[in-house]
């Protein structure tokens, strides 16, 4: 199993207590307006991109949990996707974080590189 941690933040992944937070930001107008073509999704259209794209852990790659270190607490989820740019297949990193959190203040770019380097990778 894989993990990815920041100073303050865990990738992880996806466990069954996470599911009514993750779909709850798959179905939220705010959160989705810029990812996955701008829509909200269903219950059910959510449960079927969870079962495509939530495989970090398991793999590198993929999709997983992005939790607080302190309280465990879900805020949102990040990881790598294969993406198709111009006929070549790259990775898309995708990072959206709960309505909740968002209170917390989003880092810029700059600030983000500094407080959210990866400080370990563990298997």
């Amino acid at each position: 199993m894989y993990t990815m941690e920041t100073k303050r933040l865990v990738l992880r992944e996806l466990r069954d207590s996470d599911m009514e937070a993750i779909i709850a930001m798959l179905g939220s107008q705010t959160v989705m307006r810029l990812l996955f073509g701008g829509s909200p999704m269903t219950a059910q259209e959510a449960g079927v991109f969870i079962n495509d794209n939530f495989y970090f852990g398991r793999e590198i790659c993929g999709i997983g949990v992005l939790c607080e270190k302190e309280g465990g607490s879900c805020v949102g989820f990040a990881g790598l996707l294969p993406a198709v740019i111009s006929t070549k297949t790259t990775t898309k990193l995708v990072l959206p974080f709960r309505e909740t959190n968002r209170a917390k203040g989003t880092p810029q770019k700059s600030e983000w590189r500094k407080s959210h380097t990866v400080s370990r990778i563990s298997t």
